[in-house]
């Protein structure tokens, strides 16, 4: 069950609402939660199973480390909680590589983890954060069960994040406080994400799937530029659309949920890039993975040098850099080309933080806009290709060298009006253009006209989504399936 999907808007989600806000204070969070529960056994099936093992598995822990953090038994049962989240994430995750590399003649469809529970990767790194919060001293558990399994399953954001710390919404969860203003910010912003998702995103998608379906030696360079554009403009919209209707829904039920997209295609670096996009997910691995692991790399020496002020030897947060976010890659998926997308991003990024980011810092502020999105084109690239071979021949038609004769396939044979103007208004909205005007227009005596304009924007994009998911095929969120 998607938040786009017709079941979803017209039947869970008016129930829901109607039986919480009927709720007395002190039954809210046990009826959100089976809400919840309810959402993920419609989603999941008989695999909702993994839902409750790590829900109690973490509950458990959580209590253990906090009992025995200042001592190395702490230590230990942090290990251990580590490893039941990655051994779980894992065995679905990757149960299909280790089986095929043990048994490569068993047939594909007898081997593991064919699809991921839903929004299990988030679910293990929100636990991950919590557990490690905890035995640093960061925050202190939950003793209520149901709030924590509320903390762990709420639907708005189990699908696929934002990756939630507790300290942000411990506070909610003890006593949630949906009121008028909170409801109002959260319908308009969840009509927004609708909006982003089924009239944006999944128009670009029926573009960009068909050509990335296309047999790498038949690409020609127009085709090749049309997908990656519509993609580009696609995942951004469906991410950040889905991020939209989760934040949104939160504060309809009088959650807060951190921000997890500031306009990243306006960013002028890679690393200014991964401060706007997925935020939850960058923050996450900045503080449980790259600073822990640039710690661990710092040998005594280099450590003593840094103690008397000498230059850093930066090479070491190249390092941590590159091992981070091929992690990321590996996160993402299981194929080489995640791998390498990983590896891509986490290179570029220490050559950030060594010379080019100096560099960069120089140029002319459009050419450093036109490097950014130069460098998130290609490696979009390798990340939407279903192969590393596919993706060489995609970069080779980009670059101006088709294979392809366009003989069976042509740009013609895509492109219509809808599309056009999907991807003009697309490019418009990944700036902050349209707030900006609005902001201006609040401050100015033509306030009410910004007013006016914007619920008319919110009822015509609120018709349009409902007249879609009604009459067209349901495409289920990019990020579903990792």
């Amino acid at each position: 069950m998607s938040f786009s999907a017709p079941i979803f808007l017209f039947l869970f989600l008016p129930l829901t609402l109607a039986g919480y806000f009927v709720s007395a204070s002190r039954f809210k969070v046990p009826f959100l939660l089976a809400a919840s529960l309810f959402f993920y056994i419609w989603s999941e099936g008989e695999r909702s199973i993994i839902l409750v093992l790590l829900v109690i598995g973490n509950y458990l822990l959580a209590e253990a480390i906090r009992q025995h953090r200042d001592s190395s038994t702490g230590n230990r049962y942090l290990a251990l909680a580590v490893i039941f989240n990655i051994g779980i994430l894992a065995g679905f995750k990757y149960g299909d590589v280790v089986k095929h590399l043990l048994l490569p003649n068993v047939h594909p469809s007898a081997q593991l983890g064919q699809v991921l529970p839903l929004g299990l990767s988030f679910l293990v790194f929100q636990a991950l954060a919590y557990l490690i919060d905890i035995s640093q001293g960061v925050t202190e558990p939950e003793r209520s069960l149901t709030r924590f399994a509320l903390f762990m399953t709420m639907f708005p954001k189990i699908t696929a994040g934002p990756i939630i710390r507790y300290g942000e919404v411990a506070d909610d969860l003890a006593s949630p406080r949906p009121d008028l203003t909170r409801f109002t910010e959260g319908v308009k912003r969840f009509i927004i994400g609708l909006g982003k998702k089924v009239l944006v995103a999944d128009t670009l998608a029926q573009v960009s799937d068909q050509v990335f379906s296309i047999p790498g030696q038949e690409l020609t360079s127009c085709i090749a530029w049309l997908g990656i554009v519509c993609y580009t403009l696609q995942i951004y919209f469906d991410f950040s659309g889905y991020s939209d209707m989760a934040i949104g829904l939160g504060r309809i039920f009088g959650f807060r949920f951190a921000e997890n997209f500031n306009y990243p295609y306006v960013a002028r670096s890679l690393r200014e890039f991964w401060q706007r996009w997925h935020i939850s997910l960058s923050s996450w691995l900045r503080d449980y993975l790259f600073t822990p692991l640039n710690y661990a790399l710092v040998t005594d020496g280099i450590r003593r040098r840094l103690e008397r002020g000498q230059k850093p030897m930066l090479i070491i947060a190249t390092l941590s850099s590159f091992l981070t976010f091929t992690v990321c890659g590996i996160w993402h998926g299981t194929g080489w080309h995640n791998l390498v997308w990983g590896g891509l991003h986490g290179l570029l990024l220490g050559f950030e933080g060594l010379w080019w980011g100096k560099v960069l810092k120089k140029l002319w502020s459009p050419l450093q806009h036109c490097y950014l999105i130069a460098i998130l084109i290609l490696t979009w690239v390798v990340f939407r290709a279903p192969s590393l071979q596919t993706a060489l021949y995609y970069l080779q038609a980009l670059a101006g060298f088709p294979p392809g004769t366009g003989l069976n396939y042509n740009v013609f044979m895509y492109l219509n009006k809808t599309l056009l103007a999907t991807l003009c208004f697309g490019m418009v909205a990944v700036t902050p253009i349209t707030p900006t005007i609005s902001a201006y227009l609040v401050r100015s005596r033509f306030s009410f006209l910004a007013t006016a304009s914007e619920f008319a924007c919110l009822c015509g994009i609120m018709a349009g989504s409902i007249i879609t998911v009604s009459t067209t095929t349901f495409m289920p969120f990019i990020y579903r399936q990792f």
